[in-house]
């Protein structure tokens, strides 16, 4: 069989071979998200075609939304949005995802890194991130540069760009009995159920993810500090401390309107705090005695 499938914050994803002997493969950091035989349609669905297949449509010239010196997206002359990697031996760009505009269906050439090099595995650095995030959008999801852990059956993530102290902090808590789900990546959804916290495939210094679904107690901001202070944040203070620490589509308006939205409801249903803290149990065990009762 050539079709896999794989969930995220409840939202399935399906990769299909292009013919009948091309079976995609995942990289390992998805495994734990693989799902089972699908009992309805994916909400995401993409064809995976050999990497020595150069049929994807290139970006049209004018038509850019995004580059950087290894990757672009804009329009193709299809209509569709195109993903093009820089091969860095000849600076040439390398078409590797054609995708509907809402990203719900799309064509995968499976290439990864500066050489534009053959991949076995259908989701490469940095196509993957963009398909996925950018679809999760359309379901009220969207991805945190957080650690998140399970305490007691409750979610807690702790926001914070690199060095914050985010790793750290997993250790902490993993080391008093929590279960980490992610040290780096995490995707909140705004749901009927409630805010809900999952982990992702993407994790930063610790190698462990834990593939689970929990209702989001707290929203944490970390700031490191001489002595341990958590502070509730209020007004306009959570919504804009989540948005500096979201992957965020800045090259959409209309993904930057879903991911205000969701993150809007996200913010007035859940409680954020500023944690100042010391690398040491305290911190862990001062945010236990604040949630305990809730």
């Amino acid at each position: 069989m050539n079709t896999l499938a794989f969930t995220l914050a409840g939202v399935r994803f399906q990769l299909r071979g292009a013919r009948d002997d091309l079976v995609p493969r995942l990289p390992e950091a998805y495994l734990k998200f693989r799902a089972g035989p699908p009992s309805g349609p994916a909400q995401a669905e993409y064809r995976v075609l050999d990497p020595r297949d150069a049929s994807l449509a290139p970006v049209e010239t004018g038509a850019l939304l995004w580059q950087s010196e290894t990757w672009r997206l804009g329009r193709t002359g299809d209509g569709r949005l195109g993903i093009e990697l820089q091969r860095v031996a000849d600076g040439q760009w390398i078409p590797v995802v054609n995708a509907q505009p809402d990203f719900s269906r799309g064509d995968i050439r499976p290439l990864y890194g500066r050489m534009t090099a053959p991949s076995e595995y259908a989701l490469n650095h940095p196509y993957d991130q963009t398909i996925l995030l950018n679809r999760l959008l359309h379901f009220g999801a969207g991805v945190v540069h957080a650690c998140g852990i399970e305490d007691r059956g409750r979610g807690l993530i702790f926001a914070g760009r690199s060095g914050a102290g985010k790793t750290t902090l997993a250790r902490l808590w993993r080391g008093l009995g929590a279960t980490l789900l992610n040290d780096d990546r995490v995707i909140l959804r705004n749901s009927a159920a409630g805010v809900l916290l999952e982990s992702s495939p993407w994790h930063g210094e610790d190698p462990q993810v834990n593939s689970a679904t929990v209702p989001l107690r707290a929203i944490v901001h970390l700031n490191q500090a001489r002595e341990n202070r958590l502070r509730r944040l209020e007004g306009n203070e959570p919504l804009t401390a989540l948005l500096a620490t979201t992957v965020a589509p800045f090259y959409s308006e209309h993904g930057l309107e879903q991911l205000l939205d969701a993150w809007t409801a996200v913010t007035a249903r859940t409680p954020s705090y500023r944690l100042d803290f010391t690398p040491d149990a305290r911190a862990v065990e001062l945010c236990r005695a604040e949630f305990r009762d809730a």
